[in-house]
């Protein structure tokens, strides 16, 4: 069943659902290790956090961004930032362990990592991963580290040591990346630094401007540097980024909820459904139409 609205999830939201009486739990990061509590729904909600997550035992039906994924033992599962969801779907036998972390706590992490941002686009693309027996055992580790470390609030240092902890983390999720795309990049200090503030521009303006040239003017730049400094820090173009957040949205918009294709490309600001549908068909092959029927 299709809804108007998106729903806004917050950390909190889920903190309530997860852990309403874990001690060990703060409100920007804390971990858990039943989905039972969370009720399966039809509804799409938008997450503003990050959640990773291991299937250790039976399996969970969940839809991403308009994409059905089947979550079986072995699994990791990343969601990040922004994404749409509908679900989980749980088998009663259904185990695992999660961590999820606030939007700030992550930036706040990330902050500095040029490599990371090599293999979001991947992220964004490919939220499940399969991992081998030494990733499963890795990712236990990692999760008995965290517990340990939320726990700790009488250390002196106790944000920053939380900080490092997850640059460890995200450092390792570049690892299995890294195994699994293969891409290696040297990226300069200023290419990051600038790539980060497209990035920010971009997902708080992808529903109304599409131009490469409304970017870089706003980051003093000329379309084709902003082009190049955008490829050299994450192996994608300016353009291909724009488009994924757009083709996203787009998905999500037409999947979940009943929208008409004409608000839909009111919604996003096409100056007309023609133009939304050219748009949609030269980069997906399909009309907006045959993808919701599909």
């Amino acid at each position: 069943m299709k809804n108007n609205e998106i729903q806004e999830l917050s950390i909190s939201d889920v903190r309530s659902k997860l852990a309403p009486r874990t001690e060990n739990a703060s409100p920007e990061i804390f971990t858990f290790s039943d989905l039972h509590n969370i009720e399966s729904t039809d509804r799409v909600y938008r997450i503003d956090f990050m959640v990773f997550y291991q299937c250790e035992r039976g399996e969970a039906d969940v839809i991403i961004d308009g994409r059905p994924v089947t979550v079986k033992a072995g699994d990791l599962v990343v969601r990040v930032d922004q994404q749409l969801m509908t679900g989980p779907r749980v088998s009663d036998d259904f185990e695992g362990r999660g961590v999820v972390l606030s939007r700030r706590l992550a930036q706040e992490s990330l902050y500095g990592m040029q490599k990371m941002w090599l293999y979001l686009y991947e992220l964004f693309q490919h939220p499940v991963y399969t991992l081998s027996p030494a990733g499963q055992q890795w990712f236990a580790r990692f999760y008995r580290l965290i517990n340990e470390r939320i726990g700790w609030r009488d250390h002196a240092f106790y944000r920053e040591a939380l900080t490092a902890c997850l640059r460890i983390f995200f450092f390792d999720i570049c690892h299995w990346l890294h195994e699994r795309v293969g891409t290696r990049l040297e990226v300069s200090s200023r290419s990051y630094h600038l790539f980060e503030q497209f990035l920010d521009l971009v997902q708080k303006n992808y529903k109304h401007e599409r131009s490469v040239k409304w970017y870089s003017d706003r980051l003093c730049l000329t379309p084709k540097y902003l082009s190049e400094i955008v490829k050299q820090a994450s192996g994608r173009t300016a353009r291909q980024w724009l488009m994924a957040f757009v083709l996203i949205e787009i998905k999500s918009l037409l999947r979940n909820t009943d929208y008409s294709i004409k608000q839909i490309a009111q919604e996003m600001n096409f100056s007309s459904q023609s133009s939304f549908g050219k748009y949609f068909h030269h980069a997906t092959g399909l009309t907006p139409k045959e993808y919701r029927n599909g």
